[in-house]
């Protein structure tokens, strides 16, 4: 049996004494006094510390998430801008190697900035606002080109009467049959110096000039090595040689204009057979003619036709 006094203390009746004893407050004591109190703490503690895990987790999650998806765009708009540039810079190197064959006469070099954008694209470690500086100079210098072409082309626009006459296109339309160089000579069998590029041509066939200009000289004997031929002068140290015609459409100091048809072809004079010969000289040297086809050949075609070219094989003539 037990009782309480003052409040505070318990006693209890000790069965041996046959008296009351007081209860020592030990940790027994305090469990068995203080044990809702101790067990709703616990369970409050062990809950506020779930919600917070929980809660945290969730939080931690979402902003994982929300970043991977900014990286995500960041990496999107990134190689988008590299693609452009380097799409444009494309254009712009094929346009540069046409405005100075044109104007300056020369081969255009080869701009490097395709290849910053390549190792720019490798770059593992690289922060994005290092990235994105980098990717901020690559517009800077695309721009700085793009004006630079673009002085060209006004410069080109004020030479518009050289550049109409310069041979820029192809006579006819077919097929390369043998290019500009060394080839095999179809009667001697040795190797020679070809000077122009033959062209598979049916006779008949529509022959066109390549720029504008006039008739300085025709060829009507069949039976020397050019056959029947035309000699056009197209003003600025440029002349073109058309061979192995079978008619003869305008006559001799007749002024004309590119792709103007100015002859059929035929296999007149030393040839195997039916074929376009052609040639340009510029300043009264032999160039090669797949150099000036930049009016009608696009970006793609160019590289394929200056490779076929380039084989050596028999020449026509």
């Amino acid at each position: 049996m037990k009782t309480e006094k003052n409040n505070k203390e318990f006693y209890y009746f000790d069965n041996e004494s046959f008296s009351y004893k007081k209860e020592s407050k030990n940790w027994i004591y305090y469990l068995r006094t203080y044990w809702v109190l101790i067990v709703s703490s616990v369970f409050f503690v062990i809950f506020f510390i779930y919600l917070f895990l929980v809660f945290y987790n969730d939080s931690s999650v979402i902003d994982i998430e929300q970043k991977n998806l900014q990286l995500e765009q960041q990496i999107a708009e990134n190689d988008k801008a590299i693609l452009e540039i380097k799409s444009l810079l494309d254009t712009l190197n094929e346009k540069n190697k046409v405005v100075y064959k044109l104007i300056l006469g020369s081969d255009y070099e080869e701009d490097t900035t395709n290849n910053e954008i390549d190792s720019l694209a490798l770059k593992e470690n690289a922060t994005w606002e290092a990235i994105e500086e980098e990717i901020k100079k690559l517009r800077e210098k695309v721009y700085d080109q793009t004006n630079n072409q673009s002085m060209l082309y006004q410069l080109a626009t004020e030479k518009k009467a050289e550049i109409k006459a310069i041979p820029s296109i192809r006579p006819i339309p077919s097929e390369i049959i043998s290019g500009f160089g060394l080839r095999i000579h179809p009667v001697r069998k040795d190797s020679a110096q070809h000077n122009g590029i033959d062209f598979k041509a049916d006779v008949g066939s529509n022959v066109m000039a390549t720029g504008d200009g006039y008739v300085m000289e025709v060829g009507n004997n069949p039976n020397e090595a050019d056959g029947i031929y035309i000699i056009i002068n197209h003003g600025f140290g440029y002349t073109t040689k058309y061979s192995h015609l079978s008619k003869i459409l305008v006559p001799r100091y007749a002024q004309v204009k590119r792709g103007q048809v100015i002859a059929k072809s035929g296999k007149t004079g030393i040839v195997k057979g039916p074929c376009l010969h052609y040639e340009i000289r510029k300043n009264y040297k032999p160039v090669d003619p797949i150099d000036y086809f930049f009016s009608d050949l696009s970006a793609d075609d160019f590289p394929k036709i200056k490779k076929q070219n380039q084989t050596l094989n028999e020449s026509m003539d």
